[in-house]
């Protein structure tokens, strides 16, 4: 059927009428700065509707100039492009514009096509040769294919006065059957061609159809008669036989001359006698022509007369109407596919050729004739459009809807077909006559997340977009204008805040960053793109596009499915610091605050303690070596921290405070990249309180992360030295003996010395109470009524009663911090003077001394207290 459709056009474009060579009236474009968009353009009255730009109808003097209105796609009056002499009637009408949709992104294309009917009309010859056998009528499986021939040659002719051609198309008929049975002897019937449009040529076609079909199948004879009926008419017009039969030829005239084609035995010449098998085509006794051919069925003659018409000039059609094996009694002499092979042979080629399998099918054959007629009278005649999609555009899915939108309607079943493949919309097998007119939608969406999208550009929705009004001529195109669209961008406004350690202000001259974007929906969307502030922009910049891949990227608001996109921010790692990021939509503050070394000194009781110094040093990955080069740091206890940068660091306690031990040993830890503290073991510390015992904690200070080392030092071991004198004379005296009691532990601590000595020492004394007692005392003293009790506080504080003489002292360096004590004795009994010697009198002076010496040092013990 496509096949003949096809030749039909062929025909009519041929013969019937002269298709229009239209000169393309080509839409201008403008590109600049903002895009491409049409220079002749118009807008959508919808204030909404601002992100599309549609190209003007006019003609070839001339644009409309009509620059907005309200894109229903019901008005079939707006912005169309017109062809043809008279443009109030033009021959074809076009017309492509597009709206926003609800979605973002998301757009409504519409193409309009108005036909109009040729302004210069050739006619065409019809013949309808039908089979009127009696084996066309109803037969014991119900089919009535005479009906069917009768219903459908009516409605032939119906459609095309219908169609206001039935002045252009001519059409006659051949009824044949066999002699004696229609048409006296010569088994035809036939009428005259005539206008399709007069009611007295429908009338005789359809009563000549009207008596019931019988007699056997002379399919020669009405081949001879439908040429002879054509080839009778010299006026030009362009001629076609269609033969409806449904079966083989059972009469045929007797073969005198034949040739053989391509293996096909054709008669050339016929005599005046037949032969008439009747029920099949095998002859019953076949004989020799005078060619030599043997001629044994009726085919020879049958086709012989198909080719005598076909070589006249005329274009055969066939439509077999159920055909059947053949059979000769119970014999199967030709199959029904041998059968179809030889219908196709009566045509001029196979393809015109057709199969009918029901009555309905007979009925629906005719009527597309009828139809494939009328359409070559239409100034659209098998059209077809191209439209790409636009370079920066996708179709939102592979569905495009034809719609009949003119005062004629165009039949469901004779629309056009549309088909989105391969990046474009094709529409084929348009047909459009007077007030006839089709639109096609279609929906696309703006491709936001390619890498070269630019926010707020005019983009063309399409490519070059045309219209072939006449298949047989591909080269007449026309262009439809194309729509342009855009979409809007975003921005991300980023600020920098520099939280730096007391006395420093080191920062880098620009730092890097990183913007997230999330809700893609293309694998092959950049998800990571990069930018950098600086000094020189105050640490403060508005951004529409970044770097991704050494290319700049832009920032679309919303992705390939109108949903927006989502942006997030991070920062690449700024050697020394930590950063927090504060988001408000689309504003950044990246505060980068300034990491910190801070070591604190304390004693056991958690005083804090000072003259402590530690040296910092700096290790290469993993402590695995000194790194050269970095400068050892010294770092004050309790003093202010120190920046540090990312790294593997050892710390070490260089100097203790006074009359506290230097601890040695070495604190291993790292700083991260990203700010974070690590210990030798790899665990991040994260403790932000202080530590009860030796160890790191973060301390916060100003918003400054500080790792801090608090150590806690316990005070040196004291050593105690007693000196014995005499109390009289403040000379040292041997022979006592002392012990000291820790009355804390009730431990007895003996003197490092022993024998007779003045002086008496005891070491590594810690902090505690303790006694010191005099068990013996030197011979002619008497020893200490008591014990002296003097402490030793955490912070090395030495306390001793009042009246000793005492001095205590915390050191530098690994000596024991030192106590003195002088304890005093007092002798038992005086020596008299010898005689002759000076008398008493010294010794009364020596007492008298003594005595106002012994009350001024009690007045003065009085008033101060030994405490160190």
């Amino acid at each position: 059927m496509t096949t003949l459709c096809a030749f039909l056009i062929t025909l009519s474009l041929g013969g019937i009428n002269t298709s229009a060579d239209y000169k393309n009236i080509s839409p201008v474009y403008t590109t600049d700065s903002s895009g491409t968009y049409p220079t002749n353009n118009w807008h959508l009255t919808d204030h909404n509707q601002t992100d599309v730009i549609n190209p003007q109808g006019g003609t070839s003097a001339s644009w409309d100039n009509n620059t907005s209105w309200s894109g229903d796609p019901t008005d079939t009056t707006n912005s169309y492009i017109k062809y043809g002499t008279d443009t109030s009637n033009p021959d074809l009408a076009i017309r492509k514009y597009a709206k926003e949709t609800n979605t973002p992104g998301l757009y409504d294309l519409y193409l309009n096509v108005r036909g109009n009917q040729k302004q210069t009309i050739k006619p065409i010859d019809v013949v309808l040769v039908v089979d009127m056998s009696g084996s066309m009528e109803s037969n014991r499986w119900g089919t009535n294919r005479a009906g069917a021939v009768r219903t459908g040659v009516k409605n032939f002719l119906t459609s095309i006065q219908n169609a206001g051609l039935g002045n252009y198309v001519n059409v006659g008929l051949i009824g044949f059957s066999s002699p004696r049975y229609i048409g006296g002897n010569s088994g035809y019937i036939s009428v005259k061609l005539g206008k399709a449009g007069n009611a007295s040529q429908q009338q005789a076609i359809n009563g000549a159809l009207r008596p019931r079909f019988q007699g056997a199948t002379y399919t020669q004879i009405g081949l001879r008669q439908g040429s002879a009926m054509l080839n009778a008419d010299t006026s030009g017009n362009k001629k076609m036989m269609i033969l409806l039969t449904d079966g083989v030829p059972t009469f045929s005239d007797k073969v005198k001359n034949s040739v053989v084609e391509n293996g096909t035995l054709y008669g050339t010449n016929f005599g005046t006698t037949r032969d008439e098998p009747e029920n099949t085509a095998r002859l019953q006794r076949p004989y020799i022509d005078s060619s030599g051919h043997r001629i044994d069925n009726t085919w020879p003659a049958t086709l012989g007369e198909a080719k005598i018409a076909k070589d006249s000039g005329n274009e055969v059609h066939a439509l077999g109407i159920q055909l059947a094996d053949d059979y000769y009694g119970y014999y199967m002499y030709m199959t029904k596919e041998k059968i179809r092979q030889n219908m196709q042979l009566i045509t001029n080629s196979p393809d015109l050729y057709e199969d009918a399998d029901s009555a309905d099918a007979v009925e629906a054959y005719l009527n597309n004739q009828a139809k494939d007629i009328i359409k070559n009278f239409n100034t659209v005649t098998d059209g077809t459009i191209t439209d790409p999609i636009g370079t920066q555009f996708q179709y939102a899915n592979n569905q495009a809807t034809v719609t009949s939108v003119g005062k004629q309607t165009v039949p469901a079943s004779e629309l056009p077909s549309a088909a989105i493949q391969d990046g474009q919309l094709t529409v084929n097998h348009m047909n459009l006559g007077k007030d006839q007119e089709v639109q096609i939608h279609y929906q696309e969406r703006i491709n936001t997340e390619s890498n070269n999208f630019v926010p707020d550009k005019w983009y063309q929705m399409n490519g070059a977009t045309t219209l072939t009004p006449n298949g047989d001529d591909s080269s007449n195109q026309v262009d439809f204008g194309i729509p342009s669209a855009k979409a809007p961008g975003t921005t991300l406004t980023i600020n920098k805040v520099w939280n730096m350690l007391p006395n420093d202000n080191n920062i880098p001259d620009s730092i890097d960053f990183t913007v997230n974007r999330g809700n893609t929906t293309d694998n092959n969307a950049w998800t990571q793109a990069t930018g950098s502030l600086s000094k020189t922009q105050n640490w403060t910049g508005t951004f529409d596009k970044l770097s991704h891949n050494n290319s700049n990227v832009y920032l679309p608001k919303f992705n390939d499915h109108g949903q927006d996109f989502t942006y997030n921010l991070s920062e690449d790692n700024v050697a020394g610091f930590s950063s927090s990021i504060n988001q408000v939509l689309n504003n950044f503050t990246i505060t980068n605050n300034e990491l910190g070394l801070a070591v604190q000194k304390f004693d056991s009781d958690g005083n804090s303690l000072t003259g402590s110094q530690f040296t910092l040093v700096k290790d290469t990955d993993n402590w695995q070596a000194t790194d050269s080069s970095f400068a050892p740091e010294s770092i004050n206890g309790n003093d202010n921290p120190i920046p540090i940068k990312p790294g593997y660091y050892e710390l070490k306690e260089s100097t203790a405070p006074v009359g506290y031990s230097l601890d040695a040993s070495t604190i291993k830890f790292q700083v991260t990249e990203n700010g974070q503290w690590l210990d030798q073991q790899g665990t991040p510390i994260s403790n932000n309180t202080f530590p009860s015992s030796d160890g790191f904690y973060v301390n916060n200070q100003n918003g400054n992360d500080i790792l801090t080392y608090a150590k806690h030092d316990n005070i040196k071991p004291f050593t105690l030295t007693v000196n014995k004198i005499d109390k009289v004379t403040n000379q040292s005296v041997k022979g006592a003996e002392f012990q000291l009691t820790n009355s804390d532990t009730n431990q007895t601590i003996q003197p490092d010395e022993s024998g007779d000595t003045a002086t008496f020492t005891f070491n590594n004394l810690q902090p505690g109470n303790y006694v010191l007692s005099e068990t013996k005392a030197p011979t002619d003293y008497a020893p200490l009524s008591s014990g002296i009790n003097f402490s030793i506080d955490n912070t090395g504080k030495v306390t001793i009663p009042d009246g000793y003489n005492s001095n205590s002292e915390l050191t530098a360096g690994n000596s024991n911090n030192t106590i003195s004590l002088t304890v005093p004795d007092t002798p038992t009994s005086g020596q008299l003077p010898a005689t002759g010697g000076p008398g008493i009198t010294i010794i009364l002076v020596t007492g008298l001394i003594i005595m106002i010496t012994t009350a001024a040092g009690i007045i003065f013990i009085s008033r101060r207290r030994w405490e160190v």
